[in-house]
């Protein structure tokens, strides 16, 4: 850099002074013949002329001036004798608070997804569709409100749409794909699930699909049938014990030998009777205690897609952000947000 300064003239007008001006005329720094500020200095045109591969003719541009002075303002904590002063550390124009405040709106619900899928946390595979359907539900609805960052939430929307795109061809918000391939998430076992989840039941379906009245009792039908097909095709008979087989067993050696319970016969309850009983009482209670609790719908439990853990699900899906437990690095975070790393 000096050895460019020495062999080329630059010319400077009232309205463009030299790029060292702009480091080291601020009070509470250090002058610009300070050691310290010249580590300073250098470190930052390091960065920009080798690392960002800058040519040394940008320095002549009044944009890359004016670049500097908010630079040097901005980063004047790197000094210590102004480390200490909240003001310099303070976000102080408003267009950068309403940024902020729009960037927490944004992304406040993915963490709170986030935290509702922890490994750690006793959560099963039903809260991925009401999850990923709440989410979409969001960014739908501030995309005509956002003023700053329409951006990010149309790339936040368009990624979602295509990590899940099977929960939205099931749910009929998105169309098959023309070319064949299998859309990531289209297993009908996430459906099931949310609906067998007394935590959502079928509510998930009025609230969050996005859909016209009448596709929407399509999607509750199908569903329903897609949970009674599997409950039908995992029912056990249950033998019928008569009462002579019943006295013959009463007969037994032992002191208590009759002391038993006779077993009804089959009443003729049907699975279909049975889930619309259970549509009925499913009331936000805790799925496993629930179903734990519940022997007495046999059809229904029997299904097998309340067993599964939903945290491989959403580190599949790329929704757990947490630094700590994917030990990401500031670029991966980065382009995490950006929906960079989503395309696929």
């Amino acid at each position: 850099m000096n050895k460019y300064q020495r062999n080329k003239s630059i010319t400077n007008d009232a309205q463009q002074p030299s790029v060292s001006q702009f480091f080291g005329n601020q009070d509470g720094q250090y002058s610009m013949n300070h050691p310290q500020q010249k580590a300073i200095t250098n470190a930052i045109l390091s960065d920009l002329v080798v690392d960002c591969s800058l040519p040394l003719s940008i320095f002549e541009n009044k944009s890359f001036g004016h670049f500097l002075t908010v630079v040097d303002r901005k980063y004047s904590p790197v000094c210590r004798r102004t480390l200490l002063k909240v003001e310099n550390l303070a976000v102080e124009r408003p267009r950068e608070w309403n940024v902020l405040k729009e960037l927490v709106d944004i992304m406040n619900p993915f963490g709170e997804a986030t935290d509702l899928t922890q490994g750690e946390k006793i959560v099963t595979i039903s809260s991925v569709v009401p999850s990923v359907l709440s989410l979409n539900h969001h960014l739908e609805k501030l995309k005509p409100q956002v003023c700053f960052l329409s951006s990010l939430v149309r790339s936040l929307h368009v990624s979602l749409k295509k990590r899940f795109g099977g929960i939205f061809i099931n749910v009929k918000m998105a169309t098959l794909t023309e070319d064949g391939t299998t859309a990531p998430f289209s297993d009908p076992v996430y459906l099931k699930a949310a609906a067998l989840d007394p935590a959502f039941s079928l509510m998930w379906i009025d609230h969050r699909v996005l859909v016209s009245l009448e596709v929407k009792a399509e999607v509750l039908q199908h569903v329903k049938e897609v949970i009674l097909r599997e409950a039908l095709e995992t029912e056990q008979p249950t033998p019928c014990v008569d009462e002579e087989e019943q006295e013959s067993l009463g007969q037994g050696e032992g002191l208590f030998a009759a002391y038993h319970k006779r077993k009804k016969k089959d009443v003729g309850t049907t699975p279909a009777l049975q889930l619309s009983h259970y549509l009925h009482i499913a009331d936000g209670q805790n799925v496993l205690l629930f179903w734990a609790m519940s022997m007495k719908w046999p059809s229904e439990f029997g299904s097998a897609c309340l067993q599964c853990s939903g945290g491989a699900s959403f580190s599949h899906g790329g929704i757990i952000l947490r630094p700590h437990r994917a030990q990401m690095s500031d670029r991966l975070l980065n382009n995490l947000v950006f929906c960079k790393c989503n395309a696929l």
